[in-house]
């Protein structure tokens, strides 16, 4: 790079070096990631639940065990960001290095699955490869998109993002349970394999931003921390994430309740039309949201609205379990409601990350969210659903309070974005 072309460079701000970098393939290759993600992550859920209860017939207290152990990778998902965040490798970049790490060591994972029929440590050991194999990926993908994509283009972004990964969870789920029976389990760990490994390297093909992909073009830590979780927008970040998506853990108790009140096949049919209906909603929703305004109030309050108005057919579902086109509806419409939600927190929550420690706050958001979707919202819904006795579909609404306090926390978020990017200035003089 020539000396004058450097000094233009430092002379823009991140968001207008991600402006001119950007292509608009890069939605496509976000897409394509997402779609064959979704194929891995709804196949490896199928093929574990399988093959522990159907094949190795083990009981539930080790399935539990084994579900706990292949979780750990998942809560080191923000040290994977922060240390390709940190820790750039020559002229590769900060990103693509750990992508294609990823990428190799799914291999000899997948030849694991594919080769032991019987339940052992070593079987076990390799699942926990693919789940550490996809943290890597994923981790180091959510940061190369927030790295890639200016602020502008972050809902359109995450239509993409979310229209391609529950596409390819439908897929996934039909792939994996009926096809199973049909081509056998290891041509499916096949395709799987190539779906995880393919989704490495397609991030491959994004461009990264110049200047931000060697060490020396790195603000130091503490600068990075300061920018970053040294405003109040980062800390209504937190809790927006927590709540506002948190609040759609209740999806975790629906899926329970369709398979206890119906059978295997309305369950299998119903959660495939919400993975479609979540994928064109967020699709939808991603490409028109900046078209009429973006995530300003009046658009947030009527989303906010339109998400419980879609989620109002579970009242009639409620002891009328028996009628199978409302309970596929009920799924419908929750999923046209996932599919705004979704869109509209990562769109929120790329927006927040800073330069320098974007996979690392990123994946703090993200496992802040995860404690509202997976901890406080089953657990809330539980207390009001059986334990106050209020039954489990009027306790979902229970978590109408908790996404307002997240609403109530963007107006704030959106003016400390705008002041962050009024005040940018040049990597140099952080």
């Amino acid at each position: 790079m020539s000396d004058s072309k450097a000094t233009d460079i430092r002379e823009l701000t991140l968001d207008q070096r991600k402006m001119e970098n950007f292509k608009s393939y890069f939605y496509l290759i976000e897409a394509v990631f997402y779609f064959l993600q979704g194929i891995y992550v709804a196949g490896i859920q199928v093929y574990i639940t399988y093959y522990t209860t159907k094949v190795f017939m083990l009981d539930y207290v080790t399935i539990a065990t084994i579900t706990a152990t292949i979780s750990v990778p998942t809560y080191l998902k923000m040290f994977t960001g922060l240390f390709s965040d940190r820790v750039p490798i020559g002229r590769l970049g900060r990103r693509k290095p750990y992508l294609f790490l990823g990428g190799i060591l799914f291999i000899p994972a997948f030849i694991g699955l594919a080769s032991i029929k019987e339940y052992s440590e070593v079987w076990l050991a390799a699942l926990v490869v693919c789940f550490a194999c996809f943290v890597i990926v994923d981790g180091t993908a959510d940061a190369l998109t927030v790295d890639v994509t200016p602020d502008e283009y972050a809902s359109k972004m995450q239509g993409y993002a979310n229209g391609g990964r529950y596409a390819g969870m439908a897929v996934g789920v039909i792939f994996s349970s009926i096809l199973s029976g049909i081509i056998g389990w290891n041509i499916i760990i096949f395709v799987l394999a190539l779906a995880a490994i393919g989704q490495a390297f397609v991030t491959l093909l994004f461009k990264e931003v110049p200047g931000t992909t060697q060490r020396k073009d790195l603000i130091s830590i503490p600068a990075a921390v300061k920018l970053g979780f040294g405003n109040w927008g980062a800390w209504l970040g937190l809790l927006f994430a927590m709540c506002f998506m948190g609040a759609m853990g209740l999806a975790n108790i629906v899926g329970p309740l369709v398979m206890n009140n119906t059978n295997q096949t309305i369950y299998g049919i119903s959660t495939m039309v919400n993975y479609i209906a979540i994928a064109a909603t967020a699709f939808v929703v991603g490409q028109i949201i900046n078209k009429v305004g973006g995530l300003c109030n009046r658009n947030i309050w009527i989303m906010f609205g339109l998400i419980w108005v879609l989620l109002l057919p579970w009242l009639l579902v409620d002891g009328h379990w028996s009628n199978t086109a409302l309970v596929i509806v009920a799924n419908l419409t929750m999923g046209m409601a996932r599919g705004i939600v979704t869109v509209i927190t990562y769109a929120v929550l790329m927006r927040l990350c800073s330069d320098a420690i974007e996979g690392f706050m990123f994946a703090v958001f993200t496992s802040v969210m995860n404690i509202g979707l997976q901890s406080i919202a089953p657990k809330v819904i539980a207390y009001f659903g059986q334990t106050l006795n209020w039954g489990m579909i009027p306790a979902l609404f229970t978590m109408l309070p908790l996404m307002l306090i997240g609403i109530l926390t963007i107006p704030g978020i959106n003016r400390s974005v705008a002041a962050r990017l009024a005040r940018e200035t040049p990597p140099e003089a952080l």
